[in-house]
């Protein structure tokens, strides 16, 4: 009977120094709830009243052709293929080969990037694409990938990124609206 009061005893207190513990750090953390590192932002104006410098979607792609998904070469290409399909200005672009399985490469464009990480193992290829401005629709590259790899179940989430509060009528800076901008931008 005693190992059982000694055994409450010590998850009791465990859980005390374990609930203090958390609540220290998360008094340390308040700034992950907020959105005072915003400029411009008040708990007064939507989100739809706010302009994005970019949008980020983030796509993992599942049951994939293992043997597509683990051909550098292939990959390279299909990614090539998929932004110019989406319009986008490629500045450079540079993919990595892993042993013995795996894939690892970035398309940076004018618009922002392209990155993929692939996992054939599993038949599992995550994507990251980044653009910013009106130029191109991300979502095309994400639909030719898909093709490609032969996935038969994508995930995917779209996030805006760089949030600020702009007057009505106006733009942010640095946000291209033709492809003509960017090329004559980068002499492309």
């Amino acid at each position: 009977m005693r190992l059982v009061t000694n055994a409450g005893l010590f998850l009791c207190l465990f859980q005390v120094a374990f609930f203090r513990f958390i609540t220290q750090h998360a008094r340390q953390a308040r700034v992950f709830n907020t959105w005072d590192h915003v400029p411009g932002f008040s708990p007064h104006i939507s989100i739809a009243e706010m302009k994005a410098l970019g949008r980020q979607i983030l796509v993992e792609y599942y049951e994939c052709n293992a043997d597509v998904i683990n051909d550098v070469d292939q990959i390279e290409e299909i990614l090539i293929e998929a932004t110019k399909a989406s319009k986008a200005s490629i500045i450079s672009h540079n993919f990595h080969k892993f042993s013995p399985h795996g894939v690892s490469g970035t398309i940076v464009i004018a618009e922002s990037h392209i990155a993929i990480h692939t996992w054939p193992e599993y038949n599992y290829a995550a994507v990251d694409i980044f653009t910013c401005g009106e130029t191109i629709d991300p979502w095309i590259i994400q639909e030719y990938i898909k093709e490609a790899f032969q996935s038969k179940n994508i995930s995917s989430m779209e996030m805006k990124r760089g949030l600020f509060k702009v007057a009505p009528g106006e733009e942010l800076l640095f946000k291209p609206k033709d492809a003509q901008e960017i090329t004559s931008v980068y002499n492309i």
